[in-house]
């Protein structure tokens, strides 16, 4: 069985060997900036291919939390370059405003889509604001320009199947920004609100509203809200929030219980093992073992890490595939042609989750000394 130094340094090369190289050298658009909006199992790269808004703000996070862990000059290079393709084709020119692509600029489909994608905005322009002074300062004004609809979603009307996707997005957004502002008053006030009002959704979550939500939600849910409450919830909320989150952490080891070492399905509309999905049950299945260790979730957990490694990590040309293929996916015949690079498809949930548990591992390794 894996011991945890292992673990950590399997998650380590993950992250330095088969993720982020892959988009340094594969997926960037070398001629034109960005990144390609889409490639290919395969490797085909279709250069005609949308570039999406949240898939490069998704990526200036990733390459800006990988400088801040690790130090290396290359990973604050990648975030400067995305930054500059964020700023250029996918703002206008105050950059308060995210586009949702490169070809569609500000037409959004719905209010949530606009919503998700200024959060996605603020979430990462606020981890590069740590390595970068003229970010950091720009940060407070998007902050501003969003706090109203950030307000108006907080009070709005419905229940968790409707808003929960929004809501856990914009306190994605607000944790990150607070990292980098822990004293703005007002986001804090923002961060209170929705956790107040996440307790209230949360509370009577039913197996009808675990299918809409999906268990990739679920169980990225189980573990961000832990980690939101330890940090701001008052002193009244915060036992609430924590109980709420290992009840999730639970529902989602049962799910991962019910099919050992295979992944867990989407829902039950969609067996597949998407990769993303999987990404977040790691992390939900870490924070479980890490509140009460035990060998057998010890086992689950490397088991699922094993799962991941065998069928979705691609060793040979890097990332993450968008599910699994093989024996554990029946009725796939060819992924070939399925999208290692898309509109969503890029490393935030994969390094987000291996990063969460190796920062965590060594973390332990320092108290332990």
């Amino acid at each position: 069985m894996m011991t945890p130094d292992h673990f950590k340094t399997a998650l380590l090369e993950e992250m330095r060997v088969c993720i982020l190289p892959f988009w340094m050298y594969k997926a960037s658009d070398q001629q034109h900036g960005g990144y390609w909006g889409s490639i290919k199992n395969n490797g085909f790269v279709d250069k005609q291919a949308d570039k999406g808004g949240i898939l490069h703000a998704r990526l200036l996070w990733a390459f800006s939390k990988a400088y801040q862990t690790f130090g290396h000059q290359s990973y604050a290079d990648h975030a400067s370059r995305t930054w500059w393709f964020m700023r250029n084709q996918l703002t206008d020119e105050t950059n308060l405003e995210l586009y949702w692509s490169s070809l569609q600029g500000k037409h959004f489909a719905n209010h949530e889509d606009w919503l998700i994608t200024q959060a996605y905005y603020l979430f990462a322009l606020s981890a590069f604001g740590h390595i970068d002074p003229a970010a950091k300062s720009h940060c407070q004004v998007v902050f501003k320009h969003l706090l109203p609809a950030i307000h108006e979603s907080s009070s709005q009307p419905g229940d968790v199947a409707e808003l929960w996707r929004g809501y856990l997005h914009l306190l994605e957004a607000l944790d990150s920004y607070l990292q980098l502002y822990p004293a703005d008053t007002q986001a804090n006030v923002a961060m209170t609100h929705l956790l107040e009002r996440a307790a209230g959704l949360l509370d009577e979550l039913t197996a009808e509203d675990i299918e809409q939500l999906n268990w990739g939600r679920v169980g990225a849910t189980s573990w961000l809200l832990q980690e939101f409450a330890e940090r701001y919830a008052s002193d009244d909320l915060r036992p609430v929030l924590v109980n709420l989150s290992q009840e999730l952490q639970g529902r989602v080891q049962q799910q991962m219980i019910m099919t050992p070492a295979q992944g867990i399905a989407l829902n039950l509309a969609d067996e597949n093992r998407y990769g993303w999905v999987q990404a977040e049950a790691l992390a939900s299945a870490w924070f479980d073992w890490q509140a009460a260790p035990c060998e057998k979730k010890w086992q689950g957990l490397i088991g699922h890490w094993q799962f991941i490694f065998q069928h979705i990590s691609d060793r040979q040309y890097g990332e993450w595939k968008l599910q699994a293929d093989g024996e554990t996916a029946p009725n796939l015949s060819d992924s070939s042609n399925l999208e290692k690079v898309g509109f969503w498809k890029c490393p935030y949930h994969n390094f987000r989750a291996c990063l969460t548990v190796y920062n965590a591992l060594s973390k332990s390794n320092k108290q332990e000394q």
